[in-house]
């Protein structure tokens, strides 16, 4: 098996405190969208539908995610990117509290609907950050240790959550991630200083 190493200069170590709390928004927003799949038979069962219409938690927010991304780009402009993620974030931690509290499936895909922004909208962001935030000769480790949030959310967060919702409930499982994703929203937002966004309001 190859091993992949990210080595970081000493000197720029201090600036990659706000990359990881990005990495913890992908980490946050991928698990979010995968969680589902663990849990798709005990989800139908509860809100008696069948596992198929239960499916469409993947399908939907894969789908509108694709749609937003660009979209999310276009009509950012000059706003500050610091704000726009917090928002996603935020709009992330109330689409994983609707998930954990929908009493059927139409209110369940209505939540997912709007996790389909928030993929598309972070992913959108997130990908533009690192030049922003570490000298130029640490853009390249810094974009990996952003998206590496992916690959950890695949090997860790999903299998989590889906022991959690074995052990305790997937409403506990989505409940569990709504947490998450209010400390990731914390962190970015004691991370991202405004000097690193020119023009930004303080």
């Amino acid at each position: 098996m190859t091993s992949i190493s990210v080595t970081i200069p000493a000197t720029d170590r201090r600036a990659f405190v706000p990359v990881l709390t990005i990495a913890a928004s992908t980490f946050a927003v991928v698990t979010t969208e995968m969680l589902p799949v663990g849990l798709m038979a005990a989800i139908a069962s509860e809100l008696g539908t069948s596992v198929g219409t239960a499916g469409l938690m993947i399908s939907l927010p894969a789908i509108l995610a694709a749609f937003f991304a660009p979209v999310v780009i276009i009509l950012a402009g000059n706003i500050d990117r610091r704000r726009i993620l917090a928002g996603l974030l935020g709009l992330l931690v109330l689409a994983n509290l609707a998930s954990a509290l929908a009493p059927s499936i139409g209110l369940l895909l209505a939540a997912r609907v709007t996790v389909g922004l928030c993929i598309g909208g972070i992913w959108a962001i997130a990908g533009s950050l690192a030049p922003r935030l570490v000298p130029e000769q640490s853009i390249g480790p810094a974009t990996a240790l952003i998206f590496g949030g992916v690959a950890a959310a695949s090997v860790l967060g999903v299998p989590v959550g889906t022991m959690m919702g074995d052990f305790l409930g997937w409403r506990t499982a989505f409940g569990a991630m709504a947490g998450f994703s209010a400390a990731a929203l914390a962190l970015n937002l004691w991370a991202l200083r405004p000097h690193a966004f020119p023009g930004a309001r303080r």
